[in-house]
């Protein structure tokens, strides 16, 4: 490629010797001549490696062919858009499922002198019995006055739908009690009866309970209580004693009602369960963990009281803890309302509805499952609230769920029946770019497609067409053969241990057995259009709920991608080849050179005849001088007719006479470009493929065969 220093270091080693020589004879004469100097200034060497090293992809076969590489993504189809999950909001007005206040009682005491108040037979009898005993008559019926019952305290109203009432009897007579009459009423307005009940007997000295239930009353704070009942006497004489008495305990408890203006305990008056269901359009999840979403939840309180609020998801729960369950708890002031959300990023969702806890608390365990379905439960209480206030059954809270953005990162399941289509257009970097020709033809393609499956589904793939543009010639060739408008049955991955995974491979050959894939790559092209379409679980069934096995992750993909294999086996007219190479002279003095030649060396080891030229140019590519008036032959490799590859080069010289102007040119040339044409068929010849091995090259040597003149 340049003149050495070494042999310039030369050069004026002998120009020095021979001055100093004759140094001591200049005085009288001057002698020169000139001096023939062989110096070597390229040495080059072009294989085809060279030539197509901005191709994508250059490998050897087993035999040491060139094959060109090339891959490209023609179509890459993704369910994302179809994974969103709709938005959804679901309202319920959330009535009170039951209102319970505290257990209310009362007692009545009714001594002998009462009951003498009440009949003068029993005056006559303690008067009686002063001065001697006296057997104890029987009487009866006896009525009691209206025995006032103010329960303000727990209440001022309340409409009963059950309670349970106890009626507790103390006889301390010496006699029994019989067919006590027991009647509870409203004071006011109406004086309605609110309970009665009739005790056949109380034996003396004892107590009796009785025990029954009430049920759809109205009950006033204000009360009126009366008895009827009889004595059955005692025949044995006695005196009266004032201390004899009769206790009377009324109590009404586990009391459930429909409305009151009361104080209540604290307690839970709202407990709502509901399953939600996705419309997924032949989805069927049973299981997503979400990407991203919000779960707004909006609680408006009617009642006069503070609610705490407990939103649950039981099948909701955390991928990082699976006992975190997600909840939503809040207290809501009384006549307010509250907004609350809850991001769901990294929450797992059981989507089969309330069968799995049915089975986990072994209930309905038979139960179907269903899918696109959760399944939340509203519970919310009120404390103790101390004060009168007015609950009612009718009274009840607004609640407005939202799911919204709700992107799953994984779902499981079945991915229903759907196609996709593509269409796509892509450019296409011309692997044979760097091959310059007339005309061509390859003797082979392969083309490949590549399809890789990472949706967790059966799927096949439809190209329904493949075309190959040449935008320069406006020139395109359709692909053809069986594979065109066939279903081609895509692998299912296997499904991951971790969230990363592994596609499924599928490789399609195209070749020219079943199509023209030689045909697509002749045209030189520079663009693709395809048309594709993708098909999941195309002929399934739609599975029983629960019985989907598709899973699928947020990006997965079918892609198809295109492989392009080229064996450098070809037909060319005028392929022409080009290199490069740095030249320098460096600062040789190049005065003294008289003449000469430059002796372009070529070792051809191509099996082609090629005409050679070669251009200097400076260092920004610029055409400074070409070494041949007309390009220079080159004769073709011997080959072997067996093998038919190159047994040795053959080797041309060419010379080129030197000037001086062309010597000034070498001065200025700071790159030296080889271009060779080439032709794999002669005009008396039948076209014949001919296979280039990465071994092939084209040796340039330029020597510079001087004549140096020496004073």
């Amino acid at each position: 490629m340049y003149i050495t220093k070494k042999i310039t270091r030369y050069l004026l080693l002998i120009s020095g010797i021979c001055l100093l020589s004759f140094s001591c004879i200049r005085e009288f004469h001057k002698p020169s001549w000139n001096v023939d100097l062989l110096a070597p200034l390229l040495n080059s060497s072009v294989t085809i490696k060279d030539i197509l090293k901005d191709t994508s992809v250059v490998k050897t076969d087993n035999t040491n062919l060139i094959m060109l590489i090339y891959h490209a993504n023609l179509a890459g189809i993704s369910l994302d858009t179809l994974l969103t999950l709709p938005d959804t909001s679901n309202t319920a007005s959330i009535k009170l499922n039951s209102i319970t206040i505290n257990p209310i009682s009362s007692n009545y005491r009714i001594s002998l002198g009462n009951l003498a108040n009440e009949d003068t037979n029993i005056m006559t009898y303690i008067n009686l019995t002063k001065k001697i005993p006296f057997p104890f008559p029987a009487y009866g019926p006896i009525k009691t006055s209206n025995i006032a019952i103010n329960l303000g305290q727990y209440f001022t109203r309340m409409s009963i739908m059950n309670g349970t009432v106890s009626i507790s009897i103390n006889d301390s007579f010496p006699v029994n009690f019989t067919n006590i009459i027991f009647t509870l009423r409203n004071a006011t307005p109406d004086s309605a009866l609110v309970f009665s009940d009739t005790i056949p007997l109380v034996k003396a000295f004892t107590t009796l309970n009785s025990i029954k239930q009430m049920s759809h009353v109205s009950i006033n704070s204000n009360l009126v209580a009366n008895y009827i009942f009889s004595e059955s006497g005692n025949p044995t004489p006695m005196k009266a004693d004032s201390s004899w008495h009769i206790v009377s305990t009324f109590s009404i408890s586990n009391i459930n009602i429909d409305s009151a203006v009361a104080i209540f305990p604290a307690q839970n008056v709202i407990s709502y369960a509901n399953e939600n269901a996705y419309n997924l359009q032949g989805f069927q999840f049973t299981k997503v963990l979400f990407k991203s979403g919000q779960i707004i939840v909006n609680v408006y309180n009617t009642l006069p009281s503070a609610l705490s609020l407990y939103y649950v998801i039981p099948n909701a729960t955390s991928s990082t803890n699976s006992t975190d369950t997600l909840k939503i708890i809040q207290t809501i002031p009384a006549a307010s309302h509250i907004t609350q959300t809850q991001n769901m990023a990294g929450w797992v969702m059981d989507l089969r509805g309330i069968g799995p806890i049915d089975r986990k608390l072994h209930i309905n365990p038979g139960k179907a499952d269903t899918v696109n379905t959760f399944y939340s439960i509203v519970t919310a209480g009120i404390a103790q609230t101390n004060t009168l206030i007015s609950l009612s059954l009718h009274d009840s809270i607004y609640i407005k769920g939202q799911f919204v953005n709700m992107l799953p990162e994984y779902a499981e399941g079945f991915l229903g029946n759907d196609s996709l289509s593509l269409n796509s257009s892509f450019n296409y970097t011309n692997i044979l770019k760097n091959l310059k020709f007339d005309q061509f033809s390859l003797q082979s393609v392969n083309l490949f497609l590549d399809i890789y499956n990472s949706i967790g589904a059966n799927a096949s793939i439809r190209i329904n067409k493949i075309t190959a543009i040449n935008s320069t010639s406006n020139i395109s060739v359709n692909l053809t053969g069986s594979l065109i408008g066939s279903l081609i049955p895509v692998n299912k991955p296997n499904k991951p241990a971790t969230d990363s995974v592994t596609p499924a491979f599928t490789e399609i050959a195209i070749n020219s057995v079943n199509s023209n894939p030689e045909k697509l790559i002749d045209i030189i092209p520079d663009k693709f259009n395809c048309s594709v379409q993708a098909f999941i679980n195309p002929g399934k069934k739609t599975p029983v709920p629960d019985a989907g096995t598709d899973f699928i992750y947020y990006g997965s993909t079918i892609s198809v991608k295109l492989g392009i294999e080229i064996p450098l086996s070809l037909i060319a007219k005028n392929l022409r080849l080009s290199d490069t190479a740095v030249f320098s002279l460096g600062s040789t003095n190049l005065t003294a050179i008289t003449g000469g030649s430059l002796k372009v060396n070529i070792g051809n080891n191509f099996p082609l005849e090629a005409f050679v030229q070669i251009y200097l140019t400076d260092a920004n590519n610029n055409l400074i001088d070409s070494l041949f008036v007309t390009p220079g032959q080159v004769l073709a490799a011997t080959s072997n007719p067996v093998t038919n590859r190159t047994t040795a080069s053959k080797q041309t010289i060419l010379s080129v006479p030197m000037t001086g102007n062309r010597l000034a040119n070498l001065t200025k040339t700071k790159k030296i470009i080889i271009y060779a044409r080439f032709y794999t068929v002669s005009a008396n010849a039948t076209n014949q493929f001919v296979k280039i091995y990465d071994d092939y090259t084209i040796v340039v040597k330029l020597i510079g065969d001087f004549i140096y003149k020496v004073d």
